[in-house]
């Protein structure tokens, strides 16, 4: 709208000479600018009406570091092609009030939705949201626009790039029992609700054992070998914190990744902002280490006051663990009641005997 009133001030002007100066050039110089400024101001007026805004995000999950494509659709329904508009971007952190701001300019000679992608690399992890905040149109000569808010938004999540921790596990950890909905696939165990395998019969078997129906079907004796259920020896306490959350965060999914990496199934346990409760998820492999940083991170609860171990024990009596893992407010790991490191320049390593 600005555009208009500098070219109003103009025509205004113009025909202000041509009175002074009874110039007749002045006099068609001004009516010629007030008709393009009617018309410009007609077309506008229609085309904001039938111009809509959109963003999309293909791939709404990436790494830090890592570039994502971010994609800026324009619909028109107007009969006229538009020639030029100019959209910008505001992206940033949902809990941040503070956005960085993309612009880009959309061209379009036919009368058809137009799609611009926009490459974004973000270095900080977290829970972003991109959103159109405006939309400047501009008419057929490009010299008048209005200016019209945009109503789309799209969530992204940057996730943080784990740094290897070594991680020691001894033979208590390695072979810790206990109950659990996930059984090992290499050895069998004592769980009789889950059957292992089925083999031959073999001097020493019970008889308790023997799989009566298959041994029938083969003229030969069949035993059924339990499962051995994959028990938690660690359970992985997170109390985020506002402050210091990027620092605190990449060592999360540090600790999480390593002690995965290394074998050690363990349970993350934190207070749900969706579910106002403690939750826990079970991490043992790749594909649920990245499903529990991705719920986690969209469900953290920077408010919460629960006592998480506390909890975590009324909620879960009589379940078997080793040990307890926590990160502090600044970052550092925390084994029981004992930090794992005295300072930043000592070496890190998880002793899990």
């Amino acid at each position: 709208m600005s555009s208009f009133i500098r070219a109003l001030i103009l025509v205004l002007l113009i025909i202000y000479m041509s009175i002074i100066y009874e110039s007749t050039a002045f006099a068609l110089l001004g009516f010629s600018g007030a008709v393009l400024l009617v018309c410009a101001f007609v077309y506008l007026l229609l085309l904001c009406r039938k111009i809509a805004g959109d963003i999309r995000i293909p791939i709404r999950i990436a790494g830090s570091h890592r570039p994502f494509y971010v994609q800026v659709l324009i619909h028109n329904h107007f009969a006229m092609p538009f020639t030029k508009v100019r959209v910008t971007v505001r992206y940033g952190e949902c809990s941040d009030k503070r956005r960085k701001k993309v612009r880009l300019v959309i061209k379009q000679g036919k009368n058809q939705p137009v799609r611009r992608d926009c490459r974004v690399t973000i270095r900080e992890p977290g829970n972003y949201v991109f959103s159109i905040s405006r939309i400047r149109i501009y008419d057929l000569t490009g010299l008048f626009y209005f200016t019209k808010k945009g109503v789309a938004e799209e969530h992204a999540l940057i996730l943080p790039e784990p740094s290897a921790i070594p991680v020691v596990l001894g033979e208590r950890v390695r072979n810790f029992f206990g109950d659990a909905d996930t059984f090992d696939d290499l050895r069998p165990g004592y769980d009789p609700s889950e059957t292992f395998d089925v083999r031959q019969f073999r001097n020493g078997d019970r008889l308790q054992k023997v799989h009566w129906k298959l041994s029938a079907k083969s003229d030969e004796l069949m035993v059924k070998e339990n499962s051995l259920p994959k028990a938690c020896p660690v359970v992985f306490f997170l109390k985020p914190c506002q402050e210091n959350w990027k620092k605190q965060l990449g060592m999360i999914a540090s600790i999480s990744f390593s002690l995965m990496d290394a074998g050690c199934p363990h349970f993350a346990v934190w207070n749900s902002a969706a579910h106002k409760d403690l939750i826990r998820t079970r991490v043992d492999d790749e594909e649920s280490y990245y499903l529990f940083l991705t719920t986690f991170m969209q469900d953290v609860d920077f408010s919460g006051n629960l006592e998480l171990m506390e909890e975590y024990r009324r909620k879960y009596r009589g379940e078997l663990y080793l040990y307890e893992l926590t990160v502090t407010e600044d970052g550092t790991p925390v084994l029981g009641k004992t930090p794992v490191i005295s300072n930043e320049k000592e070496q890190m390593e998880l002793l899990l005997k």
